[in-house]
């Protein structure tokens, strides 16, 4: 058999006609083993979804984002379980459960950006309610698009309450944790864990351990009430990703764990919004290297109007490390720092920002017709950038016999069914 056929065999089986038999709930469900000709805004061709290969050997459903996977389950046991869904993509997306084409499961559940394509992570449904016995389970795509490896469902672990008189100088068992108390379960809390870099960093996810650990706050209390129970100011907004550190200002840090996949030379978009006009932040590495030396962060025009400033360009080693974004002046709010790279090779699949070309220049990094960026945005060099309409990032103009040059980094071709 020649290898073309195999990977066509292996395409067919991984979406073939054995996939209508019914899954066990508890158990797990393979993203790729949905129910032929299931997607109602597809004209039940089985053959609109697409797959790829995983790194370990098998298979996920690329670039979910429009109608639904149905599933066969069999539940053994009426209750309440918990979902775990494998997923991974570059921009927030939604999804939603639906069972037996009348009974949504859950609210909609927000999709965090991992990222990119290349990176996966873990979005848990907790005390969704399943009847006893066979049923079609439909997950729905809803907003944008993502990868979806697998779905794992367990039944809902019984939460007893704990409670404890600190007062008593007895508090064996606890560990403070910001202004606050937990049960230590040796775990790292899922605010320490090192965010993958290239990637996109939200900023209330700084590291835990409390005022001179995870960072430093000028005032006591969290002003803006919203998230986490510690001094950092975070409120909420309804234009961009629904949180931001608010209330910046000079000599307040935080600090966020990193892992760097790749070393080499990076830059750092940083998202903010103020009415003030002279601000700046730095971000460090270790406590020891300034990165980036201070960047200027305009005015924007309102609290609520974003715009993304980049860093000049900084060595990055490879491996895991700790960074420090440092208010250095001025007063502004802060949503995200996304690290990005324009000669470090972008994953495939995924997403590539038009703006992020190599760089060398005139006939290496690009070409282009004028001699100056006409949009007078994001990187000084003669390609024409300006600030996207649609949205809070940049856009790259072209023209005929002008170019671009990306360097990709790619892995074995995609998978496709067929009809």
């Amino acid at each position: 058999m020649r290898n073309s056929d195999l990977s066509h065999s292996a395409a067919k089986w991984a979406a073939g006609s054995g996939n209508d038999a019914y899954k066990p709930v508890p158990g797990e469900i393979q993203a790729v083993h949905y129910n032929p000709r299931g997607n109602s805004e597809t004209k039940g061709r089985a053959d609109q979804f697409r797959m790829a290969k995983d790194p370990d050997g098998g298979y996920h459903v690329a670039s979910f984002d429009k109608g639904n996977l149905p599933y066969n389950i069999n539940v053994s046991e009426a209750g309440t379980y918990d979902v775990v869904i494998r997923y991974a993509l570059a921009a927030d997306a939604r999804v939603k459960l639906e069972l037996d084409d009348s009974t949504e499961l859950a609210d909609t559940v927000r999709l965090p950006s991992t990222g990119g394509t290349d990176q996966w992570d873990n979005a848990v449904i907790k005390d969704v309610k399943l009847p006893q016995g066979p049923h079609q389970l439909k997950v729905i795509a809803v907003q944008g698009a993502f990868d979806f490896a697998n779905m794992k469902w367990s039944r809902s672990a019984q939460a007893l309450p704990l409670s404890d008189d600190f007062n008593d100088g007895n508090d064996s068992g606890w560990k403070k944790f910001e202004q606050g108390w937990r049960v230590d379960t040796g775990e790292a809390s899922a605010f320490d864990l090192p965010k993958p870099v290239p990637g996109i960093i939200e900023a209330p996810f700084y590291n835990t351990g409390g005022e001179g650990v995870g960072y430093h706050d000028n005032t006591p209390d969290n002003i803006g009430g919203a998230y986490r129970s510690d001094s950092v100011d975070i409120r909420t907004n309804s234009n961009f990703n629904g949180l931001n550190v608010g209330w910046n200002q000079a000599g307040e840090w935080l600090k966020y764990n990193i892992d760097v996949k790749r070393a080499g030379t990076y830059r750092v978009e940083i998202t903010a919004a103020t009415t003030f006009k002279d601000n700046q932040a730095s971000i460090w590495l270790d406590d020891v290297t300034d990165l980036t030396g201070p960047v200027n962060i305009p005015a924007t025009g309102d609290w609520n109007n974003w715009q993304t400033t980049l860093s000049g360009a900084f060595f990055l080693p490879e491996g895991r490390h700790t960074i420090t974004f440092k208010n250095v002046k001025g007063e502004y709010d802060f949503a995200r720092l996304k690290f990005v790279s324009f000669d470090v090779p972008k994953p495939i699949p995924g997403i590539v920002e038009a703006v992020h070309y190599n760089t060398g220049g005139e006939g290496i990094g690009y070409h282009d017709n004028t001699p100056a960026n006409i949009g007078g945005q994001y990187r000084n060099d003669a390609v024409d950038i300006r600030v996207n309409p649609k949205g809070a990032g940049m856009s790259a103009g072209t023209k005929p016999a002008s170019g671009l040059s990306i360097t990709l980094a790619l892995p074995t071709p995609p998978l496709m069914t067929s009809a």
